[in-house]
């Protein structure tokens, strides 16, 4: 493999003149297309079928590799991102929450960012779970609620979490709190703060199945994002390889090879039981969130890391970003040696 391979994180991806929900966070539509042409001009993309050829030492990387990825399964990656990457002669690797396309239903992480983006704010959706902490401790062996507040409600430094009400939801309810409280917690806050018809908004936010196979039929990978898109890392052993044997059913549903595949952690996180799971189950390659060019040859090809979308520049007619003069560094340097090479051998 080469020494660099430039993975691209992708979310919500929007045309504001057809969003149903402003208040989800996305890239515009526009940006997006200006994004590609930029990486067109300095990358050449590969496909998630290529990387896992390549980590088996089948197929060899370009220099100036790229990947574009897609997290969460969002409707528009059909609408939206389809379109524009059959344009432009792209593939994308992506990997949907399983749980609200084949469920029709929305993961409790869902659930609680769309309660704290109702415009009662992240605030009283702190109060209840911090009620519900108190409620729950004694059957739970839960701390008391200051406890919690005192561990977990603390300015965010990345600046991804604008408050700290938005930040201790967050981690309590995805990640401290027993696995068993936090979907009834979920579900009492999206019937207070949102309401909305489940089944409706989960058919407007995320792709159906017909939707997500229509990308496998453009040749697009589809990979495990796990099921119910959970801190893997915070989950038992047993849960684990629920999350991951649910994930790979679907995703073995929908086309993708299941003898080896791509698996991208739910907010970038594992640990070691689940890299047994994972090895166990045939996993070829891990995608976390770490801001950082990926080296093939040196990482681990369990956790690659991947930069945000965010990094690169979204006119097509920009100058090179510091990131993608880094990930052509090593192919200047190369042809560089190269020269040197031949030049030596002619004297």
């Amino acid at each position: 493999m080469p020494n660099t391979l430039t993975i691209v994180m992708y979310h919500c991806i929007k045309d504001p003149a057809r969003d149903l929900h402003p208040e989800i966070a996305a890239m515009p539509k526009a940006d997006f297309e200006g994004q590609l042409k930029y990486i067109k001009r300095h990358y050449t993309v590969i496909s998630g079928q290529n990387l896992l050829a390549s980590s088996a030492s089948e197929f060899q990387l370009p220099e100036g590799a790229a990947l574009l990825t897609f997290d969460d399964g969002f409707a528009e990656h059909c609408t939206e991102v389809l379109p524009a990457l059959d344009k432009e002669g792209l593939k994308g690797c992506f990997f949907p929450i399983a749980k609200s396309s084949v469920e029709g239903k929305l993961c409790y992480a869902a659930k609680l960012n769309l309660a704290m983006a109702s415009p009662s704010g992240p605030k009283p959706v702190a109060d209840y779970i911090l009620g519900q902490i108190g409620k729950n401790r004694e059957a739970y062996g839960l701390q008391e609620p200051e406890a919690y507040w005192k561990k977990f409600a603390a300015p965010d430094p990345s600046g991804y979490f604008k408050t700290v009400e938005a930040r201790f939801c967050h981690n309590v309810l995805l990640r401290a709190l027993p696995f068993e409280l936090r979907q009834p917690i979920a579900d009492e806050l999206y019937s207070q703060y949102v309401g909305k018809d489940e089944a409706t908004l989960t058919r407007e936010l995320y792709m159906s199945l017909d939707q997500v196979r229509t990308l496998v039929g453009h040749g697009m990978y589809v990979g495990s994002h796990a099921y119910n898109h959970p801190y893997l890392n915070s989950l038992p052993p047993d849960r684990q390889e629920e999350e991951v044997d649910r994930s790979l059913a679907f995703i073995g549903s929908m086309g993708s090879d299941t003898s080896r595949w791509i698996m991208c952690y739910p907010h970038g996180m594992y640990n070691s039981s689940l890299l047994q799971i994972l090895k166990s189950r045939n996993c070829s390659v891990g995608l976390t969130t770490e801001a950082q060019l990926a080296h093939p040859n040196q990482n681990n090809v369990l956790f690659l890391p991947r930069l945000d979308a965010g990094e690169l520049p979204t006119d097509a007619d920009a100058q090179p970003s510091w990131w993608t003069t880094q990930a052509t560094k090593k192919s200047l340097l190369t042809l560089q040696a190269t020269h040197d090479r031949l030049s030596r051998s002619e004297k």
